[in-house]
């Protein structure tokens, strides 16, 4: 038997949501109940992730490149491809990553 979103009630997808949030962050993918795009982005772009009091930059290569990440996901109902701002400039590269709906990079 195969699984159905729309077999689901409401409340169980709410909570399926909430479990699989928990998982990601138990697996360093997401540190925040924030929107995942920008977490999963940073895990995509390999390196050593930044803090969050660090500005500038998400990730840092092991060859020291100091790397934005900027991440959208398209979906059926939001097109959207703006980026939010970079807001420092203590980066050496911006890497931008394009998500369908289902988070393959596009």
């Amino acid at each position: 038997m195969s699984y159905s979103p729309g077999d689901r009630s409401t409340p169980e997808l709410l909570g399926d949501w909430a479990a699989i949030m928990r998982e990601l962050r138990d697996r360093d993918v997401i540190r925040t109940d924030n929107n995942p795009v920008g977490d999963i982005a940073e895990v995509i772009v390999a390196g050593m992730r930044g803090s969050f009091s660090q500005a500038g930059w998400d990730v840092l290569t092991a060859a020291g490149e100091r790397i934005q990440v900027k991440a959208v996901r398209v979906t059926a109902t939001t097109k959207r491809r703006s980026l939010s701002p970079i807001r420092d400039s203590a980066y050496d590269s911006v890497v931008v990553v394009m998500l369908d709906e289902d988070f393959q990079v596009t």
